[in-house]
């Protein structure tokens, strides 16, 4: 698992995010902490050409926003595989420090346990508003966005499991049990993810990189990384 960098930005969060994009583009992934909401920044990022040169993800919304800029590991324009599929390897990065982590700093498991559910409710958001529309106009399998469908239920019930367990654990007294309680969540949350990331990345996303004009690919990555 590559190593995050946390950084915080106070009275400039525009110029830490521009740090952070060419940090990535020197391939180090960095999450910097805002001081401002996370749609502006991003917005002047993606109009300087930031998308070209790093992943841009949101991985807290609100006043103290959190966004992430994530190396790329292909040159040429950017696909929407390519963000996606960080969108998964970063998710997956949280779970794997939450596994590590819960059994002995409970309160790092929480902060870990908020971005992780914050993150999966968004991602499935972004794909149900913009991806899977396109993908059901563009293809003659349109029961295969309804089984995404039925999937991210799946997912979001587990998402929600995840969130009660880590309110629990900041309440809890006697923390084993709700440490238990929360890893067995993660773990069913990734048994789930880890079939269906696999069916987005080999198929749902490169359909619509094959789709997609390359003018409104830009228009439609900003869309996603902004929504």
């Amino acid at each position: 698992m590559e190593a995050m960098t946390v950084a915080t930005a106070q009275s400039r969060p525009f110029a830490a995010a521009q740090l952070a994009v060419a940090r990535a583009e020197q391939g180090e992934a960095v999450a910097v902490e805002l001081e401002a909401p996370a749609r502006p920044v991003l917005e002047r990022l993606i109009d300087g050409g930031a998308l070209r040169r790093a992943l841009l993800l949101i991985e807290r919304d609100g006043q103290r926003a959190r966004i992430a800029a994530r190396p790329r590991r292909a040159g040429g324009a950017t696909t929407i595989t390519e963000l996606f599929e960080e969108d998964h390897r970063r998710i997956d990065e949280l779970a794997a420090e939450l596994r590590k982590v819960a059994p002995k700093d409970p309160m790092r498991a929480i902060v870990l346990a908020n971005l992780l559910t914050f993150g999966l409710r968004r991602h499935v958001r972004i794909e149900e508003a913009l991806v899977l529309p396109l993908h059901a106009a563009r293809t003659r399998y349109a029961a295969t966005s309804e089984f995404m469908r039925e999937e991210h239920k799946a997912i979001l019930a587990y998402v929600d499991r995840l969130e009660r367990e880590a309110d629990a654990l900041r309440l809890a007294s006697r923390r084993d049990a709700t440490v238990s309680r929360l890893l067995d969540a993660e773990a069913g949350l990734a048994a789930i993810l880890a079939d269906h990331n696999v069916k987005e990345e080999k198929h749902l996303f490169p359909l619509l990189d094959h789709t997609t004009p390359r003018a409104a690919r830009e228009p439609l990555l900003r869309q996603i990384v902004i929504y």
